[in-house]
């Protein structure tokens, strides 16, 4: 019986068979499976770096709009090991907040510029 393949695994399999095929589309915005597989890695590797101690399965949030860049911080939660979850920015900050503080064990809070809130837990701005 064989182990079942992780979906950022796969994922990259594809990045790799289709290199240079457009793997990303969003309004005129495009990328190819390389461009991405690039920029996964790269907010992997950075989120690595910005969370201190880090071990797998530590709960790491996003909170993005409509874009490029939310699949790309989805594989590069997923690639860095860590454990995915969705905030929505049309929550209030004290509402995010809650959420947060339910949740537990949350290592930190991909955003972008838009929807960067105050909030007491660690921002990495991708």
């Amino acid at each position: 019986m064989s182990c079942p393949t992780q979906l950022h695994h796969e994922f990259f399999r594809q990045c790799v068979k289709n290199d240079q095929k457009i793997g990303l589309m969003l309004d005129d915005q495009t990328l190819s499976f390389a461009e991405i597989m690039h920029c996964v890695q790269t907010v992997a590797i950075h989120l690595t770096k910005q969370i201190p101690h880090t071990q797998t399965d530590e709960i790491v949030c996003q909170m993005l709009q409509r874009s490029i860049e939310l699949p790309i911080a989805y594989f590069a939660i997923l690639t860095a090991g860590q454990v995915y979850c969705a905030l929505n920015p049309a929550d209030s900050s004290s509402t995010l907040n809650q959420i947060i503080d339910q949740i537990k064990n949350v290592q930190c809070v991909l955003v972008q510029e838009a929807t960067d809130r105050e909030m007491y837990v660690h921002i990495v701005i991708v």
